[in-house]
């Protein structure tokens, strides 16, 4: 069965610009979540939903794939189903189908746990 780490990281926010691509303890913050999903070894690919090509280049310095959204879905008001839609249809277009599971994993969260990961894909 399919099972990918989805990751939001626009590139707008107004309460802290670049957040997610911020230096914390030496690392982008988004490295923390990519590093995690990497480290649980239960995901078939990590995607970094992104409209920012910088955060762009860091998620894939750190060895996630990268998803291309609009700005028109990148908003402050904008949902998430908005782009985990987007970022399914962009996946079963490169992989020919759509994944059976997914997991969004915030990047502003980096002291996640591998456990934690593997926890919540169990139920």
């Amino acid at each position: 069965m399919k099972t990918v780490a989805l990751i939001p990281a626009r590139g707008g926010s107004s309460r802290i610009p670049g957040k997610n691509i911020r230096d914390f303890c030496g690392h982008p913050l988004i490295a923390y979540t990519i590093q995690t999903a990497k480290n649980a070894n239960c995901f078939e690919n990590i995607y970094v939903s992104t409209n920012d090509t910088e955060t762009a280049a860091i998620a894939h310095k750190y060895g996630a794939s990268v998803i291309l959204r609009p700005d028109e879905i990148s908003r402050n008001d904008s949902t998430d189903y908005e782009w985990v839609v987007h970022a399914l249809d962009h996946i079963s277009i490169l992989d020919g189908k759509k994944p059976e599971f997914y997991c969004i994993l915030r990047p502003t969260s980096p002291f996640r746990q591998v456990s934690t990961i593997i926890w919540g894909l169990s139920l």
